[in-house]
Order: structure tokens, then sequence, then C-alpha cells
């Protein structure tokens, strides 16, 4: 497979043509602007990725995967996440003014799909609901840093289920503004942060229990998503249903892409014992061996091959890098919050 195959299949696979899009530096009237795909750099970027190698057996094989790859542009992002609100409120004739939407955010201040699922949602239903349609939950981030003086009490450590479930009270949400609840992720994996979120969420309401409750996701790997679901309904919360947009396979051992697995790990450790970013696990095969082929218009997921997305010195080309962040600082923490606050009263005040 050469270059121009792989990227006919690519836009072929995503319903897309490369030909229509530009980077922000050559906008262009009635086109659309993406500066990862965009018809100015898309083949040139393939080449510089490809270059970490000079195995043609891995360069092919590379090619596959890219021909196999998910790549949700803003407008494709926007209409997933449109389908699936109106799947949940076409379940049983909800009205989106009576429906919450629980986000949930990186586990650090980064972008991160809570930030576009909140604007595209906002945007879609601009009129229908308001701000208190539409929480974010903390992102793990806070529950880990023992000096955080706004969710850990000064004499007491509490752990992070109970810090989470402290700051579900604190939203102060009134449940019986709702009748249906809507947990909301862009991408399940493990599926372990969002049983966390649901189990301090339910535990701090109590009444959830008695609400129409969804989860919903623009990507899961469908095995994993039905396994989580099944501890979650018994540990925690029933779904009346789970809505997901795209399932994806692990591409090597359940998709059974090729018989080239080894190939892959072996250049997926190699660029693993080259890095030096923040991941806090290990990302062979995408985290916990993922093993995901996808990628969105604002970032990439670390449960996707790290070849696509993990900058070192053996792959210093990724094709969609991922967009990393240094830990703000306490401070800095604080200071959103306060910018946060004050937003959210403004905004309230034109409600």
């Amino acid at each position: 497979m050469d270059i121009e195959e792989a990227i006919a299949h690519f836009e072929k696979l995503n319903d897309l043509r490369i030909a229509d899009y530009c980077t922000a530096g050559n906008r262009k009237k009635n086109s659309k602007v993406d500066n990862l795909i965009s018809y100015e750099v898309f083949e040139d970027n393939i080449n510089k990725w490809l270059s970490m190698t000079s195995n043609d057996e891995l360069k092919e094989e590379m090619l596959l995967l890219l021909s196999n790859f998910r790549y949700l542009t803003d407008d494709e992002f926007e209409w997933q996440i449109g389908n699936i609100v109106d799947e949940v409120l076409n379940d049983s004739s909800l009205s989106i003014d009576r429906v919450l939407f629980l986000l949930i955010p990186s586990k650090k201040y980064c972008e991160s799909g809570s930030t576009y699922l909140n604007y595209k949602i906002s945007k879609l239903y601009r009129g229908e609901i308001s701000i208190n349609n539409i929480r974010t939950f903390a992102p793990l981030s806070d529950l880990d840093d023992s000096k955080n003086d706004v969710l850990m009490e000064e004499q007491t450590k509490l752990s992070k289920t109970e810090l989470l479930e402290k700051y579900a009270k604190d939203m102060r949400i009134n449940i019986d503004d709702f009748d249906a609840i809507v947990f909301v992720d862009d991408i399940i994996g493990s599926g372990s942060t969002i049983y966390k979120y649901i189990k301090s969420f339910v535990n701090a309401y109590p009444t959830v229990q008695n609400k129409k409750v969804y989860l919903s996701c623009i990507c899961a790997n469908e095995s994993l998503l039905s396994n989580k679901i099944e501890e979650i309904e018994k540990d925690i919360v029933h779904f009346r249903k789970t809505v997901c947009a795209i399932f994806q396979k692990k591409c090597y051992t359940e998709q059974m892409i090729s018989d080239n697995i080894d190939l892959i790990r072996e250049l997926e450790e190699l660029i693993e014992r080259n890095s030096e970013d923040n991941e806090t696990s290990p990302c062979v095969m995408g985290f916990r061996e993922g093993q995901f082929l996808i990628a969105f218009f604002y970032n990439t997921p670390n449960n996707t091959l790290s070849l696509f997305w993990r900058k070192t010195e053996v792959s210093p080309y990724p094709l969609f890098i991922r967009n990393r962040q240094t830990r703000p600082t306490i401070d800095k923490l604080n200071e959103i919050r306060q910018i946060n606050r004050a937003n959210s009263y403004n905004m309230g005040r034109r409600e």
C-alpha cells in the first residue's frame, strides 16, 4: 500500500475529502479549516511520519493502520453528539430543558472532550437549554494534590472517591429539576474513570436512582464498555439506555487488521523507552493496550496506538500529535475557579 492509496482509504472511511480542508493560515471562503488533514500538509506529514523507520515492511504496516484510522473533524464531532442527544431525547419523549448533562473532564487542565461537548450541546440546542443543564465534574488532577485547599480539608485526608462525592455535593444540583441524567464522555476506554464519577455522583445525590439515567460517549470499545456497564449496574445505578456513536475494536487482537502485531509492538516499545512526556502509565499499543485507531479534531486519546500521537526522538513527527499541558499550580487552579465562578454568575444574570 502506498501513501496515495492509504489516503484514499482514509477519506472513504471518514467520509471526507482532504482537498476540502485547509490550514488556518491559508483559510479560504467556503473551505474547512483543519491543520492536521489539510491538503497543504497531510501528504507531507505522512512522509515525515513514515521517516521514523527505514523498514519498508513497517512503513507499509503503518499505512495500513492509517487506512483504518477514524478521524473526527469538527463537523463530524458535532454531528455525532447531536445524534447522541437526539437518541436520548427520543427514547422517552424527554424535554431537553428537563435533562441534566454531566460531562466528564480530562484528568488535567488541557483541552478535553468536555470542553467541546459543552460547546456543541450548547450550540445545537441554543435557546432550549440553560447553563444549568450542562455541568462538569472536577478533574481528577484536583484530587491528586494533598495541598489543594479547595477540595482537601486542612486536617483530613480523604480518598479520591470521598473527594469526588464532596465536590458533587458542592455543585448544589437540584435533582428535582430534572427528569433524566445523562453522563457524557468523548471516549471510554477501560471505564475506570466513568465508574468513579458515577459512583461519587450517585452517593452525593441518591435520588438519581429514581430518574432516567443514561450513559453516552462518542467512542468506546464495545466489549470493555459492556463489562463496565454490567459492573456499574450491579454496584451503583441502572441505565435506561447506553448510547455510543462509534465502537472501536482492538485493531490487532479483535479487528485482526493483520498478523504484524509484533512488528508494531516493537516500534511501540521503542517509542515508550524514548518518551519524556508526562503520561503516567505505559502506552505501548495504546493506554492499557487499547489498540484504538481514532483521533478527534481537538486531541488524540492515549488509547490510540502511540505511534500516531507520541512525539519522541524516534518518532519526531507524529501524525495526530496529542496535546499535552504541564499541570498548573494550585494558585492557577484557584484562578481558573474564580474566573469560572464569575462567568457562571454573569451568565446566570443574563438568563
